[in-house]
């Protein structure tokens, strides 16, 4: 037997078996150990990304890895139960992950997996007999794998993870453990995102609540120092926040007692709620604005208890100096009106029930615009009543007539009155019953009536704008806010009216909300120009300011629109620009009238508060827009960037003599495209100045000023442009600093820069000229550094490089369009 067969033979005894069973057991403990490093790493990057999608990828590239399997996979339960998407994969055909669907049926492992709630491991899929071998997985060849359940933030589990390979494959316990304790760690990070999530909506709605609340809000700490107030709170008491936490806010707003004298923080109840865990309600106290003017409030503290301990107090303080000017008023009408027979304000009204016959008096008449030959028609009185209301107020005083009830009458309803206009009435009665042949009958009912009107559309008013803006706060979409204002017009009116909204797009309007307009009107004016004699609407929205036109017919501003108004039934129409928080037209709120008539003032009123809700919404889904195009313009950055790093990467490498060249150029490289960073986003990436980008990449070679020349007028470089100009400035430098002038003592180098028009386009020229350096040779092949000087320019900006090689010293001429300075370009520059 030769060397070569004794060895082997040798080779093929392989280890004793005392030593394979060591090599085996170390194999394992290192495995075990790479395992329990990658889930240690897992769950720390789990805790500090809020990406969880990139929690995913981490952690099915971690799997493929450790594991050596060919695929990986996180999937997502979807809402249906039935299927399931690929969130993320490793090995997986192209187009798969973001989008591949599994069912959770019989034929698919992950189904299985997610009956058994328990982790599935599957030897050889070809003779599996639990389930059968699902599409996906038999068309990538997969013969092993396993898969458990990704717990989810409720009952149902959140989706599965599983690893898979193509050859038969024993997992092990360890194997098992660690994708247990891995699907945990993403069942973790989605519950938190869950968490965050939840707590981020809860945050914006509570301080959407407290922004637009009409109460007072206040803060007061242990130490009675206000630590919060919101803009109601700010324009009640006249202080800024810091101004009011100069001192115990006792001392800044509760000073004295009404008289004057002075009002020891010990006597006062609200300073007492903290100490003595003691809520204060409906409390009334005179409070001082920073004027030092007393008004009267009223207000409410409940103490905040955290772990047992009183931590702060939470103050609500309404303004009454209304509605004690209000009461002292009622209290004046109440003795006139007890002085004459107490009918100032309501009217008073007697119906025979049995005979329909009613009296009313005179303000009864005067609310009902009835003449005294109306006064005992009760019919007349039902058919002022809007019919919209009529069944209701029907019910009512069924309820009321019913023997076995308490007789009361109490009703708030809207009436049509004879002129036209719409009112709201509150009615209260009570019915007197005698007894009749042993049955309790109706016989008369007496009561008061009361014009609410200007309540109820205040109430009203302000439900509206509340209902607004909890929907904006869920999201709802622009066009079902507006139709919520729309109708909300539309329904306080004083007339019958029908509204519009239209959004500013450009030079022109179109449809926002018009829930109750004929649809081929609303089709015909979604474009109308903004500018004069435009309608109502394009000539508001031109002016800035309320265009009223009582008579369409007639009107010169509706000369383009008349037939078409008219057409519809449509005889008036004011609109009122939506004005934006910068002055901004946003839009126009358009009432019409099929009748030809001028607004009344208080439906003026109502579309100008409205208005200023409308312009929220509107400014809110801007921004939402403007967030969304940010995030956008952010993640093309970054895509850009790791281009940029990739390709760096793989150029350096291939032309590094070893590792350590590597590990040097690259880092050198890396570093000056973070230096162009930087300087971009001080400029909020705007763009560089030259001399910026030229004085960033020689102070790293400490030639500025001393052996560098720098000759220009200094120019912003867009942001494509500085990253390109910045590259080829750092590879001509580092080569002058190895092989040129910066590689001499007595080595200069120059950079001088102007603008030229090349055919009435201007140019941007850079001159790089070294001298002073050691003898120049032309190169006989091209590096990586020449590569990025010959192409990054003529690829990037649609510029041109040229280089010679005389014996004195290398010069390179650098000229691109100046129109490069606003491209914002894929930035590769290889």
């Amino acid at each position: 037997m030769n060397a070569p067969d004794h060895l082997a033979e040798c080779r093929s005894d392989g280890p004793p078996p005392a030593a394979a069973d060591l090599l085996e057991t170390q194999r394992l403990l290192q495995a075990r150990v790479q395992q329990q490093r990658f889930l240690a790493n897992l769950g720390h990057y789990a805790l500090v990304e809020t990406d969880v999608q990139k929690v995913f990828e981490h952690a099915v590239d971690g799997l493929a890895e450790i594991l050596d399997v060919a695929y990986s996979k996180v999937l997502e339960l979807l809402p249906d139960g039935e299927h399931m998407l690929m969130r993320a994969g490793v090995g997986w055909a192209d187009g798969l992950v973001g989008r591949g669907t599994v069912d959770t049926g019989p034929n698919s492992q992950a189904g299985f997996t997610l009956d058994c709630a328990a982790p599935v491991i599957v030897e050889d899929l070809r003779t599996e007999s639990r389930f059968s071998g699902p599409p996906l997985l038999v068309e990538h060849g997969v013969v092993s794998g396993m898969s458990c359940v990704i717990p989810g933030a409720e009952v149902r589990p959140w989706g599965v993870i599983g690893v898979h390979a193509k050859t038969r494959m024993r997992f092990t316990p360890d194997d098992i453990n660690l994708l247990e304790a891995v699907a945990n760690v993403l069942g973790s990070a989605i519950i938190r995102r869950s968490i965050d999530e939840a707590l981020r909506r809860q945050n914006e709605l509570t301080g959407t609540i407290t922004d637009n609340a009409t109460a007072a809000l206040l803060l007061m700490d242990a130490e009675g120092y206000c630590t919060f107030m919101n803009p109601a709170a700010a324009e009640m008491l006249g202080f800024t926040l810091e101004e009011i936490r100069q001192k115990p806010l006792h001392d800044m707003i509760h000073h004295h007692y009404p008289d004057g004298s002075p009002f020891p923080m010990s006597e006062c109840p609200i300073d007492r709620a903290l100490p003595d865990r003691a809520e204060v309600h409906d409390h009334e106290d005179v409070f001082f604005r920073k004027s030092g003017e007393a008004f009267p409030v009223l207000c409410a503290a409940r103490p905040v208890i955290d772990a047992g301990k009183p931590v702060s107090t939470v103050i609500e303080v309404t303004d009454i100096t209304l509605r004690k000017e209000s009461e002292r008023a009622l209290h004046d009408a109440y003795e006139l009106r007890r002085l004459a027979l107490e009918a100032a304000s309501l009217g008073t009204w007697d119906w025979n029930v049995a005979t329909g016959d009613v009296y009313w008096d005179e303000r009864c008449r005067r609310i009902l615009e009835a003449s005294d030959a109306d006064r005992t028609d009760l019919e007349a009185g039902w058919r002022l009543v809007v019919d919209a209301d009529r069944p209701a107020v029907e019910r009512r005083v069924q309820r009321a007539l019913d023997p076995s009830g308490d007789g009361v009458l109490a009703s708030e309803h809207r009436l049509r009155l004879p002129s036209g206009l719409i009112r709201w009435v509150a009615v209260r009665g009570e019915v007197i019953f005698e007894e009749e042949s042993g049955e309790r009958v109706a016989v008369r009912c007496i009561g008061t009536l009361a014009d609410v009107t200007d309540r109820q559309r205040s109430d009203s008013l302000v439900a509206a704008q509340k209902h607004v803006l909890e929907k904006m706060a869920a999201g709802a979409p622009l066009e079902a806010l507006l139709d919520v204002l729309v109708e909300s017009v539309e329904q306080l009116s004083s007339r019958e009216i029908l509204g519009s909204i239209l959004l500013r797009d450009g030079p022109s309007l179109r449809h926002g909300a018009a829930p109750h307009l004929p649809d081929a009107y609303s089709r015909a004016v979604d474009g109308v120009p903004i500018g004069p004699e435009q309608g109502s609407c394009g000539t508001a929205a031109h002016r800035g300011e309320t265009v009223v036109v009582t008579d369409i017919e007639t009107d010169p501003l509706w000369a383009a629109y008349r037939d078409l108004a008219l057409g519809h039934g449509l005889r008036a129409c004011w609109s009122t620009p939506i004005i934006g928080s910068d002055g901004d037209v946003l839009g126009t709120f358009a009432v019409y009238s099929r009748e030809r008539r001028a607004p009344e003032r208080v439906d003026q009123e109502i579309v100008r508060l409205l208005g200023r809700t409308a312009a929220v919404a509107i400014e809110n889904k801007h921004h939402e827009g403007r967030m969304n195009m940010v995030m956008g313009e952010l993640n093309h950055r970054v895509k850009n960037t790791l281009a940029v790093v990739s390709s760096i990467a793989t150029q350096t490498l291939r032309g590094a003599e070893d590792l350590d060249a590597f590990r040097r150029s690259f880092t050198s490289r890396l570093g000056a495209l973070a230096g162009a960073h930087g300087l971009l986003t001080s400029g909020q990436w705007t763009g560089a100045g030259m001399r910026d980008l030229l004085a960033l990449e020689f102070r790293s070679w400490a030639a500025t000023g001393e052996r560098c020349v720098l000759e220009g007028e200094d120019v912003i470089l867009g942001p494509s442009a500085a990253l390109a100009v910045h590259m080829v400035i750092h590879e001509l430098s580092t080569n002058a600093a190895k092989y040129g002038a910066l590689s001499v003592p007595d080595g200069m180098v120059s950079v001088r820069w102007d603008r030229e028009d090349r055919d009435g386009t201007p140019w941007l020229r850079i001159v790089w000229t070294e001298t002073g350096g050691p003898p120049v040779t032309p190169p006989d092949h091209n590096g990586f550094g020449s590569n990025v000087v010959q192409r990054t320019i003529p690829y990037e900006l649609d510029g041109e490089v040229e280089m010679s090689f005389p014996p004195e010293g290398f010069t390179c001429t650098i000229a691109f369009p100046w129109t490069a300075e606003t491209s914002d370009r894929h930035a590769s520059f290889m």
